[in-house]
């Protein structure tokens, strides 16, 4: 159960997520702190960078 802003946030993530993998994974573009390679997600100020990016 969540607050409808929350909900409506989620949906739209489940729709521009590919549908296998994560939403920021590392293969789907070149950020500061890209992860090595033997690790699925991105770090902290990676993910940041992107969260930015999106919001912008």
């Amino acid at each position: 159960m969540a607050i409808p802003p929350v909900v409506r946030a989620i949906r739209v993530l489940e729709k521009i997520a590919p549908t296998e993998g994560l939403l920021f994974d590392a293969s789907t573009r070149t950020f500061v702190n890209t992860p090595t390679p033997n690790t699925a997600s991105l770090r902290c100020s990676g993910l940041r960078s992107r969260v930015e990016a999106f919001i912008a």
